[in-house]
């Protein structure tokens, strides 16, 4: 094979193509809709004891980390004892029952996302930006554009030039080149966008103190921050036109952005109640409690104890395959497709490509610029792990990226109580229904999810309500008696409905008979550790309609409600070798019966909308 002036292996061109296999991503969203009805919270009567029982209906981790061990085979691979008390009882706590709880009611009564740090959102851009220069003018910052030239060490630089050190990790060196001051920028929100580049080449410091070694000393011998009181040398973008036209920094021609907006810019009326004057609360932060950002709080209403083992099993120590964090730059998971979109992220879209002349790399090429529009992206909803019965969890690879834990088989029983104090009658028919899911039997298959390694099909279990318990007092005589509630009652005075989403994502044979994994593809061209990770799907999902810099996005995550949840797999071959394919997928029957019913096998594209734009 030949090689290029830097002595590499040319690539072999290749395409990606989707095959006649299927998954189900093991993740789905539920939709948000409508407002979040916020009132003085309402000061209750009831006080008492709920007794549940936990039942795992497939295996469950729950890991001890006061207890981890050290594998033999890898000093950083580590194994993990099931949670338990010093005497050795099995536990799964408290706190973690109570926020899948919560995580519910916040569900089924439509109320505020609670759990939000208003993150922080970025990601990579595929086009090449601008070369600028920034720096303040009268204690203002302003943005110049640049002419980037090739550094050479024999020739000094003048007042209108600075120097760019970026480090290329590809490469094992620093790449040098030389900024020459322009013409000033008109923008607005330049502030913002200098705040957001400084959050950015925070995002890349950590990034290479964690992978350490080359890549960190690489970066810290880089222009790796702002000169406040010289020129920075950077790449910008501008989208938007006239008064609405902003700009975005980046420290690399093709590198990462952060977005002007946030999670909470996205939530809108669903913000959580901690960023409000903490007087008005949710459905949920009222029986539950929060702590908001100007110092009030309210109270939890409710109390979970720990749920101890009843019936342990032991399924043994089993290695689990590894597990990818949340990825919210795919945004054509977490996000709807906007409308006209070929592609977007979390402030614009992309409305199409136009072909225009670029300078890259010291040379004029034809290239495909995007059109932006500004766009706020809309959010898919609240997260949910389906559950599947698939023993798909384990793996013989033991590497410093996954971990051996102990698990409880399924059958594995554990009870707790909940305490509640001064609550409603309908706060308390409410909770009832959310622990038992509306349905209060042991084959019942709507279930919670918990512990870890839910992606896997681990943690499906059930919550059993075995007894209500209102405490009533005697003023006079100090004491008090107990009463018995009718639990059956309490679930149908609820009120609560359960929507064709909600079925199907606590629903046990939701996946029934699917392939329920992390996406898959796999680069043929180039075998190697990762030409079958995740992210290739990503990749080939975003350049199989368009290119490595003019992405197209091809699927989106379907809607947990439609006749169709898969996605293809897709796979790398060399142009030569592609093939006609004719993918087939597992589809919910026309009769949208609850749990899949009716599940059969049709050719992908039936019955599914997945690419095209959809009314909400």
């Amino acid at each position: 094979m030949a090689n290029n002036s830097n002595n590499k292996p040319n690539k072999p061109k290749g395409k990606w193509q989707e095959t006649n296999e299927s998954f189900v991503n093991p993740y789905s969203f539920m939709p948000v809709r409508g407002t979040v009805i916020r009132t003085d919270p309402e000061q209750g009567t009831l006080s008492g004891k709920i007794i549940c029982t936990i039942k795992a209906v497939t295996p469950l981790a729950i890991p001890d980390h006061e207890r981890k061990q050290i594998s033999n085979d890898l000093s950083e691979h580590y194994i993990y004892p099931f949670f338990s008390k010093a005497d050795g009882t099995h536990l799964i706590s408290g706190s973690s029952v109570r926020g899948v709880v919560r995580s519910m009611f916040e569900t089924i009564t439509n109320s505020c996302f609670s759990v939000n740090n208003n993150n922080i959102l970025s990601a990579r851009h595929s086009h090449q930006r601008l070369p600028g220069i920034l720096k303040k003018v009268d204690g203002k910052w302003q943005l110049f554009s640049a002419r980037k030239n090739k550094y050479n060490p024999d020739i000094p630089l003048n007042g209108d030039q600075v120097l760019r050190v970026w480090y290329d990790i590809g490469r094992q060196h620093n790449v040098k080149s030389v900024f020459t001051i322009g013409t000033p920028v008109q923008c607005s929100e330049l502030e913002k966008a200098v705040d957001d580049y400084r959050e950015c080449l925070e995002i890349y410091r950590k990034n290479a103190e964690k992978e350490g070694g080359s890549k960190f000393e690489l970066y810290n011998r880089s222009t790796n921050t702002l000169n406040e009181k010289g020129m920075t040398p950077l790449f910008y973008e501008l989208v938007g036109k006239g008064e609405q036209q902003i700009v975005y920094l980046s420290p690399a021609q093709i590198s990462r952005s952060v977005f002007h907006n946030k999670l909470n810019d996205l939530l809108g009326d669903h913000i959580s109640c901690m960023y409000g004057d903490g007087e008005k609360l949710c459905e949920t932060c009222t029986l539950f409690g929060i702590i908001s950002k100007n110092g009030k709080a309210r109270a939890s209403r409710v109390r979970f104890s720990d749920a101890k083992e009843v019936n342990f099993i032991s399924a043994g120590y089993h290695t689990l395959k590894e597990l990818a964090s949340p990825k919210t730059t795919s945004v054509e998971f977490y996000t709807e497709r906007p409308d006209n979109a070929v592609a977007w992220n979390y402030d614009y879209k992309t409305v199409r490509y136009e072909k225009k002349p670029i300078m890259f790399k010291g040379k004029s090429r034809s290239m495909d610029v995007p059109v932006r529009e500004l766009a706020d992206a809309s959010v898919k909803g609240r997260k949910f792990y389906l559950h599947t019965e698939q023993n798909k969890y384990e793996t013989s690879e033991v590497t410093k990226r996954n971990s051996t834990m102990e698990l409880a088989d399924m059958g594995s029983t554990f009870n707790f109580d909940v305490y509640f104090d001064n609550i409603t009658e309908k706060q308390l028919s409410r909770f009832v229904w959310t622990l038992t899911l509306g349905e209060n039997t042991e084959d019942s298959f709507r279930l919670y999810k918990l512990g870890h390694g839910k992606p896997l099909g681990l943690g499906s279990a059930k919550i059993i309500v075995d007894k209500v318990l209102i405490r009533n007092y005697d003023k006079e005589t100090f004491s008090y008696t107990v009463t018995e509630m009718d639990i059956d009652s309490l679930v149908s005075e609820s009120g609560i409905k359960v929507s064709k989403a909600l079925e199907r994502l606590i629903g046990l044979k939701t996946t029934e008979g699917m392939n329920v994994s992390y996406p898959i593809a796999e680069d043929k061209t180039r075998p190697s550790r990762n030409s079958k990770a995740v992210h290739q799907w990503f990749a080939a999902n975003r350049t199989a309609n368009g290119t490595g810099t003019a992405w197209n996005y091809k699927h989106v995550l379907p809607d947990i409600s439609d006749p169709n949840i898969t996605l293809p797999v897709f796979e790398k071959v060399k142009v030569d070798e592609i093939t006609p394919n004719a993918p087939k997928s597992y589809s919910f029957g026309d009769d949208g019966g609850t749990f899949g019913g009716g599940i059969m096998m049709r050719k992908r594209g039936q019955n599914n909308n997945n690419s095209k734009n959809k009314k909400k």
